[in-house]
């Protein structure tokens, strides 16, 4: 297990990565950087598809590429901030498809990805596939981002109980992801709302807030309820919830790769 910590005033973030039980590498790739102003956080998580065709290439181009936003200046507005977002994951997807059109036996490869921009009192997310947020507030219910997989269909459409998910033999599989194959489609979530200034992709942050991103090497090896037992407890600090989290998923097998990324939302005037 492996691990890094990053805070700027307001916001604490800590991640822990482990290449599981079963697999010879870790595939997962993050990036958890401050803007040069300090005015934010840049974080972004992807897991690799592909094994060993190029999972790992492909989650190290697209950190990569995210990370060239911060060559440029932190976006003042909404629309702009969520369309240099947006931009990157479409670059994400043309430097990988170079890349394969370069080496034929990364052609399958790819990638599902989450990014956000943390602020102090508000955080922008993007993702495509089933890379995870979890956003908890106060004692309210965590918000929970919505995969993009079969088996997330399945159960939004009641044909698959919740609890029987991880258990599903096409739990890997993706409806989104960024890929390298010319037949690959690009699905990005939340989108833009011009009625909501932007909408769901935008959510308000308080202290005492705390931000999770994990890919599925968590939350499709750990029974339902899991991270959010772990994320509630708020005598953990972030460094500890991320290391509780990737243990739990290595008692329940650690089949996959597992990534987890926690970010703590404090006061930015302490």
């Amino acid at each position: 297990m492996s691990g890094t910590q990053v805070s700027i005033p307001g916001i604490c973030c800590a991640s822990k990565t482990d290449r599981g039980s079963m697999r010879e590498r870790n595939e997962d790739k993050l990036l958890i950087q401050a803007w040069p102003d300090a005015k934010a956080l840049f974080v972004v998580l992807a897991d690799g598809m592909g094994g060993k065709e190029g999972g790992h290439v492909a989650s190290a181009i697209i950190v990569d590429e995210f990370r060239k936003l911060l060559d440029h200046p932190l976006p003042s507005t909404r629309v702009d901030l969520f369309d240099s977002l947006l931009r990157r994951f479409y670059e994400a997807e043309r430097a990988l498809k170079y890349r394969a059109s370069l080496t034929f036996s990364l052609r399958s490869m790819g990638a599902t990805a989450i990014a956000a921009v943390i602020q102090p009192d508000s955080l922008l997310f993007l993702y495509a596939g089933d890379c995870r947020l979890y956003h908890f507030h106060a004692k309210e219910p965590p918000f929970i981002s919505k995969d993009h997989s079969l088996v997330a269909a399945l159960v939004e459409a009641r044909r698959l109980k919740p609890e029987d998910a991880r258990f599903h033999p096409d739990r890997s599989v993706v409806t989104s992801a960024i890929c390298a194959s010319p037949g690959s489609q690009l699905q990005v979530d939340p989108p833009w709302d011009e009625v909501l200034g932007g909408g769901p992709a935008f959510r308000a942050l308080c202290p005492g807030d705390r931000l999770l991103f994990s890919t599925d090497g968590l939350h499709g090896e750990v029974p339902p309820g899991t991270v959010e037992s772990l994320a509630a407890d708020h005598t953990l600090d972030s460094e500890s919830v991320a290391e509780s989290c990737i243990h739990a998923a290595l008692t329940a097998g650690g089949s996959d790769n597992v990534t987890v990324i926690v970010a703590d939302i404090g006061d930015s005037m302490a």
